[in-house]
């Protein structure tokens, strides 16, 4: 999935580098450089909260903004609660069902809403990644789930030595 997003981006005009889990994300936002980190909650070796906590210490004007990809279901009260709990400056998303389809093809994110069971319980399965971008919106990096913390570093290193 990684190789097939990084892939799938770049040709869309954007320059990537990819990375593996939360560790190697926390040591490129210590490094600096970033603008913009868009990150899953699951990531292996140190989660995507712990990832955001360490962005607004090291990058205070990065602004964290989750999509939810379930609209039906999170309303934008939901989404407000939930991503506030982690920071009051988060801000969440509530796109359309057709805003979500053309984000999501745009950066070529998997949606898949599955049946729901007898009680009317369903899960979302998606792409589990984050994606980092620099200030004039370019994204510069996709951090798929099974990233380590050794891929996030190289990557951002590479980064940040294009910015000196």
């Amino acid at each position: 999935m990684r190789d097939f997003l990084s892939i799938m981006l770049r040709q869309d005009g954007h320059e990537v580098a990819s990375s593996r889990d939360g560790l190697e994300a926390l040591q490129r936002v210590k490094d600096g450089g970033l603008d913009l980190v868009i990150t899953d909650l699951k990531l292996p070796v140190a989660d995507g909260l712990e990832v955001l906590k360490v962005s607004r210490k090291f990058m205070p004007t990065v602004q964290v903004i989750m999509i939810t990809v379930d609209p039906a279901r999170d309303t934008q009260r939901v989404m407000s609660q939930y991503v506030t709990s982690f920071n009051p400056r988060f801000i969440g998303l509530v796109p359309s069902e057709e805003a979500l389809h053309q984000v999501a093809g745009e950066f070529k994110v998997f949606i898949n809403r599955n049946k729901p069971n007898a009680n009317g319980f369903y899960t979302v399965d998606h792409t589990a990644a984050s994606f980092v971008f620099d200030r004039s919106g370019r994204i510069r990096l996709f951090v798929p789930h099974e990233f380590t913390s050794d891929d996030w570093a190289v990557d951002l290193r590479v980064l940040l030595r294009e910015r000196s």
